[in-house]
């Protein structure tokens, strides 16, 4: 089997304008730029290691990375995710990520994700992928505290409703297989999504979030290449209302994307990634 060690191919920088406003929530999924653009709203259209739903259909191989410094005066603080999918055959792929996330002295987090993902032919011209995801979580909360760590696991699954509609269903946290303390780590969540595709160049999607013992809310989201180079991405949510928006460019194997994401109370943040794919 290929080594995945080499599977560096995306590098996200994302950094709050205004520093002041700005406020680090420890990551519970390990999103891609892509995904931040469209508002989480893909679940019907995963495409990498890095996306909510361990279901991929149509997987490729690719390689990303990322990084998120600490905005303007808060110190000590960054998120790292490296991450890599790897197609064996046209129904099998195997996908692994790992991330750290450290907010100053108060709290800092280490993950490793191991993921497989399977096709499967329903009828003529249509097709479901199931897909699993093992992940281990170590979390420290100061020197007063005793850390917490946990296994757990998510799933998910796509299907084929129509030529060009797809929809979804995945949980993360789904089970905790494993935890050195009785107070459990992240809740479950429960996603529903759909992904339309009127034309080849248009893809819409939409999602319902489902929160263990919170609200649900509604993403949406809208890619559309304007080119074969240049692709154009916007989403919401309704939870808090978040406006995203992002655009791609894509050179051969090399994609450059950007993305920019509004929260009403917290302002701005502005990532940006290199996608390559092998």
């Amino acid at each position: 089997m290929r080594s995945l060690l080499p599977m560096l191919g995306l590098l996200s920088l994302c950094a709050a304008p205004d520093g002041s406003r700005a406020q680090f929530v420890a990551p519970q999924t390990m999103e891609s730029p892509r995904t931040i653009a469209l508002a989480s709203s893909s679940i019907a259209d995963a495409r990498d290691a890095l996306d909510i739903n361990p279901a991929i259909p149509s997987a490729a191989d690719r390689l990303v990375a990322s990084f998120v410094p600490a905005p303007a005066g808060l110190e000590r603080s960054w998120s790292a995710a490296a991450s890599g999918l790897w197609a064996v055959d046209s129904l099998n792929a195997v996908g692994v990520g790992c991330s750290q996330f450290v907010y100053q002295d108060i709290y800092s987090s280490d993950a490793i994700g191991i993921l497989y993902s399977r096709s499967f032919l329903v009828s003529t011209g249509r097709a479901a992928t199931a897909g699993l995801r093992l992940h281990y979580r170590a979390m420290n909360f100061g020197e007063h505290y005793l850390p917490l760590t946990e296994l757990s696991m998510d799933a998910g699954v796509t299907f084929d409703l129509a030529p060009r509609v797809r929809a979804a269903a995945a949980v993360t946290h789904l089970a905790s297989l494993y935890t050195n303390q009785d107070a459990g780590g992240a809740g479950r969540t429960a996603y529903l999504g759909l992904s339309y595709r009127p034309i080849d160049e248009l893809t819409v999607d939409a999602a319902a979030e489902s929160p263990q013992g919170d609200a649900t809310s509604v993403h949406a989201g809208i890619e559309y290449m304007l080119d074969p180079h240049i692709i154009v991405r916007a989403g919401t949510e309704t939870a808090v209302g978040l406006i995203s928006g992002g655009v791609g460019l894509r050179y051969s194997a090399m994609q450059l994307d950007f993305a920019v994401e509004h929260h009403p109370d917290l302002g701005s943040s502005l990532c940006f990634g290199i996608v390559y794919a092998l």
